[in-house]
């Protein structure tokens, strides 16, 4: 019995170690798996593209995280955020704009494009208006701010302008500063008084107000081989003066000369008045649409008014136009095109030494709104009985 008791013994804790051994072994539980974790973010389908002056928007963005095993999934709106700090809807630029998810970021860029003219001068409820060239647009100038003040525009008319001198000479003088500028101003501040300023530089003008036009003009206007500096002149000022405003850039064109007979300058260069007029629509067409710049057809009107019983009296010399009506037509013609408004029977004419009748403003008028609806063709006059 004592031996049996034994054997029982050694057998039992033989079964104790085995059990031990077991639970010990291969059935031994193991900790779950590791979660997959998010290692980047990407974005996509978002707006990268703006307007000047416009909110910043994420619509239509899309976060994606790409986790450790492999796998791809969308983030959702809640679990991110879109640090847009950096954008400036006043300024062109490219800005970068970071999507925030816990530790993970990502960037991508958008632009905001430049400040362009919309058309809405009265914006800030003043019409700013900066002729540059030579003395044919001190013709277009003389009556600008009578005509705007008649209709109650508060306006600002600078003309900056130097006699004689081509679109060439004006590149030259605006790249290296020159200052041989003649820098008139005429604001409903002070009334409509002449400021004038001589010995300035281009830029003092052009900066000189936040000008909702600028105006570029030939002397030769129908010598198609003069305007190689337009297009220059143009990109200098906006990017050196104007790189965030409206400012509008446009050209005026000017009218072919006189036919005052034998020894005028017409002759120098044409058989006809007909024939220059075609040469600077030709002009216009080839060298100033394509640099998308408005025409401001005062040759045109000008051209429309000669088929008039006025007949060819709009110039007080071989060049320039007459001190009244001749003037008084190229005002007109620019107002028209750069407010889009009517003109009405009771705006402005000149009065005194130059005076315009009520016959020849009804003309004036007709010429400049033709010359709006057409302004590369003639359109005659319904006045012609002398």
């Amino acid at each position: 019995m004592e031996f049996f008791a034994k054997l029982c013994s050694i057998m039992l804790a033989c079964c104790c170690c085995f059990g031990f051994a077991a639970c010990g072994g291969d059935g031994e539980e193991k900790d779950p798996p590791a979660a997959p974790v998010a290692q980047s973010i990407s974005v996509s389908g978002m707006k990268t593209g703006f307007e000047y002056g416009e909110e910043f928007s994420a619509g239509g963005l899309i976060v994606t995280a790409k986790y450790s095993d492999g796998v791809t999934k969308t983030v959702e709106a809640t679990d991110y955020t879109v640090d847009s700090s950096a954008y400036r809807k006043d300024a062109a630029g490219t800005y970068t704009i970071w999507v925030i998810s816990g530790k993970l970021k990502a960037h991508y860029s958008v632009t905001v494009g430049k400040r362009t003219y919309n058309g809405n001068w009265n914006e800030d409820g003043v019409l700013r208006i900066l002729l540059i060239g030579n003395s044919f647009s001190e013709d277009t100038f003389e009556y600008l701010w009578e005509i705007c003040n008649s209709l109650d525009i508060n306006a600002e008319i600078g003309l900056c302008w130097i006699g004689g001198k081509q679109l060439d000479d004006h590149y030259a003088y605006l790249t290296n500063l020159r200052n041989v500028y003649e820098y008139r101003l005429k604001t409903t501040e002070n009334g409509g008084v002449l400021h004038s300023r001589m010995g300035v530089t281009m830029d003092t003008a052009v900066t000189d107000r936040d000008w909702d036009v600028i105006s570029l003009q030939q002397g030769y206007s129908w010598d198609s081989s003069t305007y190689s500096k337009l297009g220059p002149i143009a990109t200098y000022l906006r990017e050196h003066y104007l790189q965030d405003k409206p400012t509008q850039i446009n050209f005026l064109m000017t009218w072919a000369l006189p036919d005052a007979g034998p020894g005028c300058m017409l002759f120098d260069y044409y058989d006809s008045q007909a024939e220059m007029y075609a040469a600077i629509v030709s002009a216009m067409k080839n060298n100033v649409m394509p640099l998308d710049l408005p025409i401001i057809p005062s040759g045109t009107a000008i051209q429309n008014a000669r088929s008039s019983y006025l007949g060819d009296t709009l110039n007080r010399d071989v060049q320039h136009l007459s001190y009244g009506l001749g003037r008084y037509i190229s005002g007109l013609t620019y107002f028209k095109k750069v407010t889009g408004l009517t003109i009405p029977a009771n705006v402005f004419a000149p009065t005194g030494n130059y005076a315009v009748s009520a016959r020849d403003k009804a003309v004036a008028i007709e010429a400049a709104n033709n010359a709006i609806e057409h302004p590369l063709e003639v359109t005659r006059s319904q006045d012609t009985a002398k």
